[in-house]
């Protein structure tokens, strides 16, 4: 595929459009409070929101800078790591939301906002991590959103080669979940090959990437998954 846009110092001269439909709407018997305090609790810490800021009490220092517009995510820190899952003991009026949203919360934090099972998608969910499942849709610039994501892969993929001195080599998206919002964050698994030849293996690998509103794209880490799914 080729790359119609030329990453300079952590940057893309991409423009930024919605590329996420609208989830269902509320249905009248879901607690709207009680889906506000499981929206918090699985929200990733590299969003900005200044609602949120303001609400909440942050000691990390480092999790601040990184809501703050201005700032750029530190390279290959996680904002998952040290999270786990914990069943709400409070359970939601409509039975089969509620199961959505434990099925959704734990698969989010057990795969680091990487993968989600479309089916599992909550109602409600306005905002927070989904999968884009049309990759092949258009996205920006006469591009579809498969090349979109393999621009924002392969510059983390630059990025992680430049640090460790390695020759990863790019194959293929197989999946992408995205956050939108001020900050819009995209979720990126793929498939590459860590030597060139033939009969190298593909393995699967994992991206994430910030990119703006501002067309600033900036690599936020990429790495071999962590617990591989794709099987050739």
């Amino acid at each position: 595929m080729s790359k119609q846009n030329e990453v300079k110092n952590g940057t893309s001269s991409y423009s930024e459009k919605e590329l996420t439909e609208p989830m269902e709407t509320t249905s009248p018997s879901v607690d709207l409070w009680s889906l506000g305090q499981r929206k918090a609790e699985i929200s990733d810490p590299e969003e900005e929101d200044s609602s949120d800021s303001e609400s909440e009490d942050d000691d990390d220092s480092s999790e601040e800078e990184e809501k703050n517009s201005d700032s750029e995510p530190e390279w290959d820190k996680d904002s998952f790591d040290g999270r786990e899952y914990h069943s709400d003991e409070k359970e939601l009026s409509d039975k089969e939301a509620d199961l959505k949203w434990r099925r959704y919360e734990r698969q989010l934090i057990e795969t680091k906002g990487f993968f989600v099972e479309p089916e599992n998608i909550p109602p409600c969910l306005y905002s927070g991590i989904a999968p884009l499942t049309n990759l092949e849709g258009p996205s920006v610039d006469g591009l579809t959103t498969r090349e979109f994501c393999t621009d924002l892969a392969t510059a983390c993929l630059d990025k992680l080669n430049q640090q460790q001195g390695s020759n990863v080599k790019f194959e293929d998206v197989l999946w992408v979940n995205f956050r939108g919002g001020s900050r819009p964050v995209y979720f990126i698994t793929f498939v590459a090959k860590e030597f060139e030849s033939p009969d190298a293996p593909l393995l699967e690998y994992q991206a994430k990437v910030l990119h703006t509103f501002l067309r600033e794209t900036y690599p936020i880490l990429c790495r071999p998954s962590l617990n591989p799914t794709w099987y050739i």
